[in-house]
């Protein structure tokens, strides 16, 4: 009797039918990862570079199976390599250093008086409103902005009216609702606040102790293949006008290292504070998943503001966290620049 040979070379066969699919996976995750850098070219690039970071993660575990397994580790380990590198231009690994698009915090100062800027979308619909005012009580920021405010948050908000006198609500553009500024401080006088683009871009100019600073809040549109990147480009000028010493928060709807966050900074000689890590989160998630949501809230500053600290805030029962940034201004800042006449009032 003549035995019946085994099949030869089917774990072989099994193996590389594997590894293809690992090549077809890793192929698939970088050529959106890839288009992601190139978002200056068109506003669709963009929209990928907000999940850069959960692409680098897919192609990083991809990657690595495909070092475990043999006939392309080569590959595999080129893989890795561009996976750190992707996510090091996000500011998430710690030995990135200045790679990632986030300026440098200065260590608490001496003698200067240390102020708190609190960001935080409401979403228009959070019935919690007794979380929210929590928040601010709880932490008692000196200015406060606020985006998605819908009328009817607008009537929620009056118990802050004593703490916070110095207020601009911009009339809401829609359902969604507009922005706005509460401050404990004075406005300075000789520049009124103002609202523009229609209700989605609110600046003042605030009074700290003697020192003053723009303090301007926005709320842009969805990336592409929303208006995003035009909307963004029509603040450039207006961010051009406002005083030197500025900060500028908000939801921007886009990631730090985006080209829209990257492109207001550059605009406006801003830097990005942080990092805070995802401040959004699909709302039907819990707050448990936060970690894999998008940091799309940012705030930004230039000439005399200092940025001492940033972090996020506890869930107020809207699909955002808030921000807290502790920032100083120092005693002689650089001169503000002479807005033009026409900077606010002809784009209202």
């Amino acid at each position: 009797m003549t035995a019946n040979p085994s099949p030869r070379h089917g774990p072989d066969r099994t193996s590389s039918a594997a590894v293809l699919l690992l090549l077809a996976a890793a192929t698939i995750v970088s050529l959106p990862l890839i288009a992601g850098f190139f978002g200056t070219r068109h506003p669709a690039l963009d929209s990928f570079a907000h999940f850069r970071l959960h692409l680098a993660l897919a192609l990083f575990v991809v990657s690595l199976l495909l070092v475990i397994r043999r006939g392309a580790r080569l590959t595999g380990a080129a893989g890795l390599a561009f996976a750190l590198a992707a996510a090091a231009t996000t500011g998430a690994l710690p030995f990135a250093g200045r790679l990632g698009p986030y300026g440098a915090q200065e260590p608490l100062p001496q003698g200067r008086t240390v102020y708190r800027l609190m960001h935080m979308n409401l979403r228009f619909d959070n019935p919690q409103t007794g979380e929210v005012l929590a928040l601010v009580e709880r932490h008692r920021p000196d200015v406060i902005s606020f985006a998605e405010v819908s009328m009817n948050w607008r009537e929620r908000l009056r118990p802050l009216e004593t703490a916070y006198p110095h207020t601009i609500f911009c009339d809401p553009p829609g359902q969604a609702g507009g922005v706005a500024l509460l401050s404990r401080r004075p406005f300075a006088p000789g520049a009124a606040p103002a609202c523009l683009d229609g209700g989605t871009f609110a600046e003042a100019r605030i009074d700290f102790e003697g020192s003053d600073a723009a303090v301007a809040t926005v709320h842009l549109h969805w990336p592409w293949p929303g208006n995003q990147a035009a909307q963004a480009a029509g603040f450039y000028p207006i961010l051009r006008g406002l005083p030197d010493t500025m900060l500028l928060a908000g939801d921007f709807n886009a990631t730090p290292w985006s080209a829209t966050v990257r492109g207001i900074a550059s605009a406006g000689g801003l830097t990005v504070a942080g990092p805070f890590g995802a401040t959004w989160m699909y709302r039907r998630l819990p707050y448990a998943l936060l970690f894999a949501g998008l940091p799309i809230d940012q705030v930004l500053s230039r000439g005399g503001i200092a940025i001492h600290s940033t972090r996020t805030l506890e869930p107020a029962g809207s699909d955002h966290v808030g921000l807290l940034v502790e920032f100083s201004i120092h005693p002689d800042p650089a001169p503000d620049r002479q807005a033009p006449k026409t900077s606010t009032a002809m784009l209202r």
